[in-house]
């Protein structure tokens, strides 16, 4: 007998993220016997071929690419999930799950502020989606709350590469010195990048630069390598599948879920480690600290490291930053503990080693401080 089936309609198949999205549908599913058969939705027709083919448990439709309309009427009263769909079909009545483009707007532009920029700039999605508007429309008002200017490269979305490629390059140039960038994807952010070595812009020195979605592979191709704000994708469709189940046991009703997954963590690299690029000194500090950090560097050694006093080393250092060395040191290691309570199956007294603290309760105390939670409530809140 034939295991019971969940059909996944991804957004583009092969994709790097749409993967890690079918990894959790797959990771629910294996729990209780089911298979999962991701489906090229492309249109009506597709969909009621696979229904009929198939005769699965439910659907997951992701609709992030905003260029389908597959209504519910289509899926013949089976339980349906959307995932990633835009504000007009989240009013259709189906449950959904979605990325909370305004938090990952606000982690990008909190990483950018620190650096203290004289202006904001964004770079949308070259399809000008609805995710990536969202993101703007965000990121545009926090700029606004902070008193800066926020420049928007406009996006033309039938607009060929070459075009594009010039239109972007002449922003790149029209950029104050000292600007802070969010690309609205990590795509986004290395055709930014390849912009600003067209008009010879330097990155991180003159311009920062933050994307967003944290793709690996990609993010550390680029030169300089890109910092990104890192969305967990695998939740994303663990938690949709996981809301079928809900609706097609009664648990949920079919018109009343709705969840949106926050961004974890942003992930530094080479784009915005100079944030003190003021102070070239602190641009090297700032690389020693992410390279060092988990392994019991402190302030002093650090500081013992640059000619001049310790005191005259933390006052450049706060002025670069924003905050001071040891906040820096501490946020490299709760990052370093996000992820491992994300990604792995540590103890807490190894995690707490791992991640350069004299022992668990240093690491919890400091973990509560700031994020307003136990690293147990902080893992169910996200993960559970």
């Amino acid at each position: 007998m034939d295991a019971p089936c969940l059909l996944y309609a991804p957004a583009a198949p092969g994709d790097a993220i749409v993967e890690a999205e079918v990894a959790g549908v797959r990771r629910f599913a294996a729990a209780r016997g089911w298979e999962v058969r991701p489906v090229a939705a492309d249109t009506p027709e597709t969909v009621r071929d696979a229904i009929q083919r198939v005769r699965p448990l439910g659907c997951i439709v992701n609709l992030s690419n905003d260029r389908r309309d597959l209504p519910p009427s289509l899926f013949r009263g089976l339980p349906l999930v959307y995932v990633h769909p835009p504000h007009a079909m989240r009013r259709r009545g189906v449950p959904f799950v979605a990325r909370d483009n305004e938090a990952v707007a606000r982690f990008a532009f909190r990483e950018l502020a620190s650096g203290r920029p004289d202006a904001f700039a964004f770079v949308g999605s070259r399809y000008n989606r609805a995710w990536s508007r969202e993101r703007e429309r965000a990121f545009r008002a926090l700029a606004a709350a902070a008193g800066k200017p926020c420049a928007v490269f406009p996006p033309r979305p039938t607009e060929p590469d070459a075009p594009r490629a010039a239109r972007l390059a002449a922003f790149a140039a029209s950029l104050p010195r000292h600007a802070a960038v969010f690309c609205a994807s990590d795509v986004t952010g290395g055709e930014f990048l390849a912009a600003c070595r067209t008009v010879r812009r330097a990155v991180p020195r003159d311009l920062a630069v933050v994307g967003a979605d944290n793709v690996v592979a990609l993010c550390e191709r680029l030169r300089p390598s890109l910092t990104s704000v890192q969305v967990d994708f695998e939740r994303t469709g663990y938690v949709a599948a996981r809301m079928l189940a809900a609706v097609a046991s009664g648990d949920v009703a079919a018109d009343g879920a709705a969840v949106l997954i926050g961004p974890l963590l942003v992930v530094r690299r080479e784009s915005t480690r100079g944030r003190g690029r003021r102070e070239p000194r602190i641009a090297e500090a700032v690389a020693m600290i992410r390279a060092e950090a988990c392994t019991g560097l402190d302030a002093a050694t650090l500081a013992a490291r640059f000619p001049g006093s310790r005191r005259l080393f933390e006052m450049r250092f706060r002025e670069a930053m924003g905050h001071s060395v040891l906040d820096e040191i501490l946020e490299v290691r709760l990052e370093t503990a996000k992820s491992l309570l994300a990604h792995g199956k540590v103890s807490l007294s190894v995690m707490a080693a791992f991640c350069g603290f004299s022992g668990y309760p240093a690491l919890q105390k400091a973990f509560r401080s700031r994020t307003g939670l136990t690293m147990s409530a902080w893992r169910k809140r996200h993960f559970a």
